[in-house]
């Protein structure tokens, strides 16, 4: 079981990506569970439900801590076994390879 919480640079809880650039949000979990195996997803949908097909390249890094610097490569998934009541602290990358801006629209988006 794990309990997760997210925030973005402007704290407003959207990922605001700048022309041709990369929008970022940093989250943290941890584990008041079992000690076993999970994979961390970025992605624009949760698992099992269908992609409204954004224009966007989601990645992730788990995070040092203490200076936020990713730990691994930035990757679509990572798999990691978090121990109990042990923090842990990750880096969302999000991008736009086309450029193409997505409106505001959290009903779709």
């Amino acid at each position: 079981d794990l309990i997760s919480i997210g925030v973005t640079p402007t704290y407003n809880g959207i990922v605001e990506l700048p022309p041709n650039g990369t929008g970022v949000m940093a989250a943290s979990t941890v584990n008041i569970g079992a000690n076993e195996s999970v994979t961390a997803v970025a992605a624009d949908a949760p698992p099992g439900e269908p992609s409204p097909g954004l224009p966007l390249n989601f990645t992730l890094c788990e995070t040092n801590p203490s200076n936020g610097t990713c730990l691994q490569t930035p990757a679509p998934s990572i798999t990691l076994t978090p121990a109990p009541n042990q923090p842990r602290t990750f880096t969302i990358f999000v991008t736009s390879p086309s450029g193409q801006t997505v409106p505001l629209d959290p009903a779709q988006n």
